[in-house]
């Protein structure tokens, strides 16, 4: 996969919010009766979470949308007992998979967007 933001958000089929900057890709494998492996990719941006939430909203809906405090996800297709895809929004400083990226939110991150998703 390409390391360009768009094309890195196209794989999920989320939009790129506009200022999100790219972290880190990572595959976690999970055992089972069928290994599988889950995608994601961690963004920071300068923007409050609420302000990309608001965002997700009017480009996505409500559909599988759940408010986390600041932030929120989305776990598509709704409804679904295993989603397809997922889109958490957060802020920075919240405990979550992000901080294994070697490349740290820049100086004035405020949010932390993730992709993720399972083939």
């Amino acid at each position: 996969m390409s390391k360009d933001p768009d094309s890195i958000a196209e794989f999920y089929g989320f939009p790129l919010y506009p200022d999100a900057e790219h972290l880190c890709q990572k595959r976690v494998y999970v055992s089972g009766r069928i290994p599988e492996h889950l995608t994601w990719d961690a963004f920071a941006s300068e923007s409050p979470p609420s302000t990309i939430v608001e965002h997700y909203l009017l480009k996505l809906g409500d559909g599988g949308f759940s408010r986390k405090n600041e932030g929120g996800t989305w776990r598509l297709p709704p409804g679904a007992e295993r989603p397809a895809k997922v889109l958490d929004i957060y802020p920075v400083g919240q405990p979550g998979p992000h901080e294994g990226c070697e490349k740290k939110p820049p100086p004035g991150s405020r949010s932390i967007v993730i992709f993720s998703r399972m083939p």
